[in-house]
């Protein structure tokens, strides 16, 4: 299990900045692309890997969703607003950590971003109290699915990134210096 340590500044800023990138994605994508439920789970799974992957601490993937889902407009089409919103954003991240942390092995970040983004349909009903019409379980499965492959394409995604950009000055600096 990874020692409980406090984040630096520059890992704080780093997750700061990951934050607002993704709530201007999300900003960009709901203005322009209102009902694409990818917009919105593909950089999740993205975003936190890349935190995962680079600050490499417990809470910084769970403060990364709780900021952004301050951060971010409400999802309508989902039937998520205001607290609730924030609710399951925080509760994807706490899933996330738990399964990236279970061991030292990189590919946890795909592995927890798919588990984490295939969570997020049903967390919207269970935590964003939303009630299923009749003859919509279909329909739940589905996003899981959907979420579930949105999920571990973003992952890997990240993962490429943070292979292309670990050596990289920036990276070392904050890591040993």
């Amino acid at each position: 299990m990874t020692k409980l340590k406090y984040l630096k500044k520059t890992e704080l800023s780093m997750i700061l900045l990951v934050a607002v990138a993704w709530s201007l994605l999300a900003y960009a994508s709901a203005f322009y692309f209102p009902q694409v439920y990818g917009l919105v789970l593909l950089p999740t799974s993205f975003f936190a890997a890349i935190v995962f992957l680079v600050v490499k601490k417990i809470g910084s993937v769970a403060l990364l969703f709780s900021i952004t889902g301050i951060m971010t407009l409400p999802v309508p089409f989902l039937g998520v607003l205001g607290p609730d919103k924030i609710l399951i954003f925080v509760s994807t991240g706490i899933i996330f950590e738990l399964v990236a942390h279970a061991n030292k092995n990189i590919l946890n970040a795909a592995v927890a971003g798919t588990v984490s983004n295939a969570a997020v349909p049903w967390l919207i009903l269970w935590l964003g109290k939303t009630q299923l019409p009749a003859g919509l379980e279909n329909a739940v499965l589905n996003f899981t699915f959907v979420s579930s492959i949105l999920g571990l394409t973003g992952s890997l995604a990240g993962l490429f990134v943070w292979y292309k950009i670990k050596n990289s000055k920036t990276i070392l600096k904050s890591e040993y210096g």
